[in-house]
């Protein structure tokens, strides 16, 4: 039986502007302004504040709270934000498209599942239309909530009765959107942890974890 495919976008295909922030502007304002901190401690909120990112809609409230841990200048949040806002360009990861090209080869059909109101968009400018047969996000569809609630995905299925649970299988970057929003659908689960940030959480899902979409098999047992 053919296996679908259910896709997250950001920081599963491409960067998020979280990541870009965090990976760029961050260390950026940490550099311009002599930031003091102790690097575990600056992994730890960094994990903190991304989980709670994850639940909410205006991430600003997050990252204030992250400079109350630690103890930075709060004035300094309005900088790292326009830095985000002005600098991020959304980039596919190395492993994402060779990844869709092996579905693709497979006939296994894509769809993408993001929170991300704009990845229709994007992931048409960044050429993955060929490889996707549709984009499902809340705002595109009327009476859903963003992951984790299982309402979009009961949207998916009444949209497109051909897939079979059974045979269907979320990936995405993240235990707190992606790994709750496929046990809430009953789903199997793949993580792509490219960075190893979820070694101390994987009790908390039940979903498996790799580094590379690479690592993921696309046969018979994906699913399983």
């Amino acid at each position: 039986m053919t296996t679908a495919w259910f896709l997250d976008f950001d920081d599963t295909l491409a960067t998020g502007a979280t990541t870009w922030g965090i990976k760029y502007a961050l260390p950026r304002l940490i550099e311009q302004h002599r930031l003091v901190y102790d690097e575990a401690a600056l992994w730890q909120a960094i994990l903190v504040a991304q989980e709670k990112a994850n639940l909410i809609t205006d991430p600003r409230p997050v990252v204030a709270e992250l400079f109350e841990t630690m103890g930075w200048p709060r004035d300094l949040l309005a900088e790292l934000i326009q830095d985000v806002q002005t600098g991020y360009r959304p980039e596919l990861f190395p492993d994402a498209l060779p990844f869709l090209q092996q579905l693709q080869r497979r006939q296994q059909p894509v769809y993408v599942i993001s929170n991300n109101p704009t990845a229709p968009q994007i992931a048409q400018r960044l050429g993955l239309s060929p490889y996707i047969r549709q984009v499902y996000t809340p705002q595109g569809c009327p009476g859903t909530q963003p992951k984790p609630d299982r309402s979009l995905w009961d949207f998916v299925l009444a949209a497109n009765p051909e897939v079979k649970p059974l045979r269907a299988v979320i990936v995405g970057d993240d235990p707190w959107s992606d790994g709750a929003f496929a046990a809430a659908c009953g789903l199997a689960c793949w993580i792509v942890d490219r960075e190893e940030r979820f070694a101390g959480v994987d009790g908390r899902i039940a979903a498996k974890r790799v580094k590379s979409l690479l690592d993921i098999p696309v046969g018979v047992d994906a699913a399983g």
